[in-house]
């Protein structure tokens, strides 16, 4: 209980950051009103959702505007840093997104590196144009591209099958990379398709700088990415998340 407490009032926090006293203030009292299935689900989800989507929120001085977006998705991204981009502040010139999702990541580094060039990736075309309209209404649409892929698929009839129902290809780091002069920094958010895409032939992480990856599943294969991130030259950390963690490589200077 005094941990779900703590956890509570730092969300708060995080809100108010965020949105300011106002849409805390919305974003509480949603919450309170769903105690009970908060308390039993350990999810705020319900407190995110009456935030609705379209919103602005605050990055250090500058107001990042979404329509449509997703509270929750900003509380973990932009409010925890959970990829750990502001340390990089002004030191990214070329990121790749996969798992755009609404463009959340692509914005925040849109935003703290100015002329960066952006690839958000993702296998429902309904995020990559929201990414893009996004990217757009901030100003940011001159240094945003976005792709319909499937990323790491592990499955060839999977693949198959997606690509029959929807018309979509599969990613291509190489290619990405290649038509981007490099990646600073590589964010990967892919439901478990981390684990194909981080498999086989990794050369194409040799024009990787940093990357960060939110792992699924169990932690023998997040132990596995780990061993395979060291082995293509990046120094490790990690950081265990309820039932996912996150790995973030960073290349010796």
């Amino acid at each position: 209980m005094i941990k779900q407490v703590l956890r509570f009032v730092k969300e708060i926090k995080v809100a108010c950051e965020l949105s300011g006293a106002t849409g805390a203030g919305k974003w509480t009292l949603a919450a309170i009103a769903a105690t009970d299935v908060i308390w039993k689900t350990g999810s705020l989800a319900v407190a995110d959702r009456a935030m609705g989507s379209a919103f602005h929120v605050r990055l250090g001085d500058t107001s990042i505007a979404f329509d449509p977006g997703d509270f929750g998705v900003c509380r973990e991204i932009l409010g925890h840093d959970c990829y750990r981009l502001r340390p990089l502040q002004g030191r990214i010139r070329t990121a790749i997104d996969l798992g755009c999702n609404c463009g959340t990541f692509t914005l925040m580094a849109a935003a703290l590196n100015p002329g960066c060039r952006i690839l958000a990736v993702d296998a429902n075309p309904e995020f990559t144009q929201a990414t893009l309209r996004n990217a757009a209404a901030n100003g940011f649409g001159n240094h945003v591209e976005a792709l319909t892929r499937i990323v790491g698929c592990s499955s060839v009839d999977s693949v198959r099958q997606l690509e029959v129902e929807g018309d979509t290809k599969t990613f291509d780091p190489s290619g990405a990379i290649a038509a981007l002069g490099g990646c600073d920094f590589l964010k990967c958010d892919v439901e478990g398709g981390e684990h194909a895409l981080f498999s086989g032939d990794l050369e194409w992480l040799q024009g990787v700088r940093y990357v960060a990856i939110e792992y699924h599943w169990t932690e023998a294969e997040g132990d596995r990415l780990e061993a395979v991130l060291r082995k293509e030259g990046f120094v490790i950390e990690r950081q265990p998340h309820r039932d996912l963690g996150y790995l973030f490589g960073s290349r010796p200077v």
